[in-house]
């Protein structure tokens, strides 16, 4: 029968994971863990606007974000609207909550660091590439600042913007290998 296929085509078009019983099962994580790959979780940002500079110099877009936002759910929206090969990530703002992630390479998932305070983003570091299937993945790492100077930082998985985010994102193109390098 054909149409078991065809949804499943559908399903990994629109970037969803095919049913269950085409997957072996993942092994079940600890407590307080995240999958490594997981996609950033649904959200809203309707607060959230997109400039472009510069398109001689290469493309470079100031992603705006306003506060209720969730960044992770905007910038996988972004990166899904503007293709590119390599793109970096850089920016300044606060949140009033957000969910950070430590890689642990024994369990081979992201533990989950819970802030749950208003903080300044004191560092926005990160990438766009072109994940498997060709479907971007964002990666993108924090430095939170706490009212009383000290910080945490990881790995984001979620965060709700307060007051404002700004996200500049370069894009690099392809790339090419260096010889000799």
């Amino acid at each position: 029968m054909r149409t078991a296929p065809l949804a499943i085509a559908a399903l990994m078009t629109l970037g969803l994971s095919a049913p269950a019983f085409t997957q072996a099962p993942a092994p079940p994580l600890p407590p307080g863990y995240v999958p490594f790959g997981a996609p950033p979780p649904p959200g809203t940002a309707p607060g959230m606007t997109v400039r472009e500079f510069a398109p001689s110099a290469g493309r470079t877009y100031k992603v705006s974000f306003k506060a209720g936002d969730e960044a992770m759910s905007g910038l996988a929206r972004f990166a899904a609207a503007h293709p590119m090969a390599q793109a970096q990530l850089s920016g300044v703002g606060g949140v009033s909550s957000a969910v950070l992630a430590w890689y642990d390479p024994r369990v081979r998932a992201f533990k989950r660091i819970e802030v749950n305070e208003k903080c300044e983003i004191s560092g926005v570091t990160g990438a766009i590439s072109a994940g498997a299937q060709g479907r971007p993945n964002v990666h993108l790492h924090l430095v939170l600042t706490r009212s009383d100077g000290s910080t945490v930082s990881g790995h984001l998985i979620s965060a709700v913007v307060d007051p404002v985010l700004e996200v500049f994102v370069t894009d690099l193109g392809a790339g090419k290998d260096v010889p000799g390098a």
